[in-house]
């Protein structure tokens, strides 16, 4: 045997307390009534009572009070298993895995915003049935319909492009799989989750609309992506088609509306927060009673110990005291098993006080708080009083604490209460909320503007784009945002043509996202300018390094050759040097020999004579006749030059003749230094 509670078993040390507590009373008790009555005169005096009627009833006092303290520690013995029963409905979860929805135009990507919103609305659906599919270009039911929801969420993180059996975009095969995955639960509360881009178009809509409403399917369609589209990134690199061109992917939300309007569902736009929306108007759907979770019930054995325990202590209570006093006891043991009942009638008046006293007064108090634009305090209790409601009045109040957290300035609250109320069944009330959410998009993503009276407000996003305080991807949320306030205002122009609000407004929206793009355009072109201009200066100072490095290269060639052309000379004429001492040495010496007289008898008869230059030295003189040649013959060949170049002038004037004659007349004469002006001195001809 097991106790669910064993912690209970440490009451017990409360039985040997007991047992000292009586012996010490009963002695003490002796000693008093000695103090008043004679050992003699006790029989007289006082009653005795057979003291095993005593013992016997504590002891079934306290054996009652251990049967008490073990059925407290709930015994049991065994499990059974049963499943509860549950109001529930059979939601499919379609989910499109086409390479589309791996495009980024919703962050972080279209696929990945579809199962977080999935992800939320099985989590506020906690007693419904759900099931998966994934298509593509074919459908793939991934799971069976079941109320094991962590299953299915874990399920829903493995979702990708090979989650289906083969890729493309088959969106009539899906519909038909999931209506038909439905019809075969049998059951007469069913939903279509669809989560997508869309489709261009659909020709089978009315055969699936009408299938739809003969299986009792109702078709709830989220649209993933946005109007202006983007491309589709795998693996680092742009999806392309078969001729090389990047493939650009859009929502088309038209055949989406359709089929939610067609089959009594709705239609939201993921960005919108869609599964509080969608969670509310499925729970307007039918129910049906169906099995629940499985439950382990132990098998419960309490109820001997507690039908003994209470034995035993009115047994003991009857032996000890007399009968009137014994019905006390009765009527305490008999009141301490109906209090389930009291608790039972306290929470119902706890609730028909909330319903008819305390909620119209939170009601009231937040109303007021809105009108005196106290609107933290109208949040408050708006919210307070929105607990437990439903329908009408749920919708009623969430447009209530939206208008207050809109005047706020808490766009975020605002927006997730406008789409609350967007349940409602009233289309003024729908209309109103659409508007508003709209509104409330378009200020959450334009409250940051701050556009000073004197510019412009494309000057101002340049402005703010070259000091980075817009970076791209702020602007990309900013564009995306704006794009779905113009999803709602063009749902709220197709109900109602004549909504100039709604076209006044969308006008707007749709200009801002042109200057947002003429701004980008703009700051992209300035940096494309200023990187041209870094390229060129870059190239210029590259070019100018080089020419530097080349002239610095030739200087140093021809200061290398200079130095080798000195060096050779310097060695050349330091050799000439030596071999013109060497023969000066060698000359000088053959000029003594001769000088010397054969026999120095005729030193002092005879005088030596005198020798010429030419026998001094005959090599010097060798030298100056080869000089005199070369000279002659350089001569000759600038005489012939001379005439060859320069052509006979021919003077008519007598007076310019002789003023030329007059101006070369040192030229006939051969000058001793400058042969310049003597080979090149004119030929007249008259």
């Amino acid at each position: 045997m097991s106790f669910l509670y064993p912690g209970w078993f440490a009451t017990l040390f409360i039985i040997p307390l007991i047992i000292l507590a009586v012996i010490i009373n009963r002695k003490n008790r002796a000693k008093i009534w000695a103090k008043f009555v004679s050992h003699h005169h006790k029989k007289e005096l006082v009653k005795q009572h057979n003291p095993k009627h005593f013992w016997i009833s504590l002891t079934l006092s306290l054996i009652g009070i251990i049967c008490l303290i073990t059925a407290a520690a709930r015994p049991y013995q065994g499990t059974s298993v049963t499943r509860n029963k549950i109001q529930s409905r059979n939601i499919l979860i379609a989910m499109d895995t086409s390479l589309s929805m791996l495009s980024e135009d919703v962050q972080p990507s279209r696929l990945s915003s579809g199962v977080t919103f999935a992800v939320n609305l099985i989590k506020a659906l906690p007693d419904d049935h759900f099931a998966i599919m994934a298509f593509a270009g074919s459908p793939n039911v991934i799971t069976s319909f079941t109320i094991d929801h962590p299953s299915i969420i874990e399920e829903l993180g493995y979702l990708g492009p090979s989650s289906a059996h083969s890729p493309g975009s088959n969106l009539p095969d899906a519909l038909y799989e999931a209506i038909y995955t439905l019809k075969r639960a049998g059951k007469q509360a069913n939903a279509i989750i669809l989560i997508t881009d869309g489709s261009e178009t659909l020709e089978e809509i009315q055969e699936i609309t009408t299938l739809a409403k003969e299986s009792f399917v109702q078709i709830f369609t989220i649209g993933t992506g946005t109007t202006a589209g983007g491309p589709i990134p795998i693996n680092g690199e742009l999806h392309r088609d078969t001729q090389n061109r990047v493939v650009h992917t859009k929502l088309h939300d038209k055949i989406l509306r359709q089929l939610a309007r067609d089959t009594n569902g709705d239609y939201t736009h993921i960005n919108t927060q869609p599964e509080i929306a969608i969670a509310n108007a499925i729970k307007s759907m039918n129910k049906y009673e169906q099995q629940g979770r499985e439950i382990q019930i132990p098998n419960e054995r309490y109820q001997w110990f507690l039908a003994s325990g209470m034995f035993l202590l009115i047994i003991s209570s009857l032996l000890t005291a007399r009968l009137k006093s014994s019905i006390a006891p009765l009527i305490i043991i008999l009141s301490l098993t109906s209090p389930s009942q009291t608790q039972a009638k306290e929470s119902w008046i706890n609730a028909i006080s909330k319903k008819y006293i305390d909620r119209p007064a939170q009601i009231q108090t937040g109303y007021k708080a809105l009108n005196n634009k106290n609107y933290p305090s109208a949040i408050k209790h708006l919210t307070t009083a929105r607990i437990g409601t439903t329908g009408e009045t749920h919708a009623k109040l969430s447009l209530a604490i939206a208008q207050a957290a809109y005047r706020n300035k808490n766009y975020s609250l605002a927006s997730q209460e406008f789409s609350q109320a967007l349940t409602s069944k009233e289309i003024q009330t729908q209309n109103k909320s659409q508007f508003n959410l709209a509104n409330t998009i378009f200020k959450q993503h334009t409250s940051e503007f701050n556009v000073p009276k004197n510019t412009t407000l494309q000057k101002y996003l340049e402005q703010q784009i070259r000091t980075n305080s817009l970076t791209q991807v702020k602007l990309d949320n900013i564009e995306k945002g704006l794009e779905s306030a113009i999803t709602h205002y063009n749902d709220l122009i197709e109900v109602n043509k004549q909504n100039t609000p709604a076209k006044s407004n969308l006008a707007t929206t749709q200009k801002i996202i042109e200057t947002i793009k003429k701004a980008r355009k703009t700051i992209d072109k300035e940096k494309e300018e200023q990187k041209d201009k870094k390229d060129k200066k870059d190239k210029k100072d590259k070019k100018d390094k080089n020419k530097e490095d080349k002239e610095d290269k030739e200087d140093k060639e021809d200061k290398e050759d200079k130095k080798d052309k000195k060096d050779k000379k310097d060695k050349k004429d330091k050799k000439d040097k030596e071999q013109e001492d060497k023969k000066d040495k060698k000359d000088k010496n053959n000029g003594k020999e001769k000088g010397k007289p054969k026999n120095s008898k005729d030193k002092n008869n005879t005088k030596a004579p005198k020798i010429s230059n030419k026998e001094k030295n005959p090599q010097q003189q060798q030298n100056k006749q080869t000089t005199k040649k070369k000279g002659e013959q350089k001569k000759s060949n600038n005489q012939t030059t001379t005439q060859n170049n320069n052509k006979p002038i021919k003077l008519t004037d007598q007076q310019k003749a002789l003023n030329t004659l007059k101006k070369h007349a040192d030229s006939t004469k051969k000058p001793t230094r400058n042969r310049k002006n003597y080979f090149n001195r004119p030929a007249i001809d008259w």
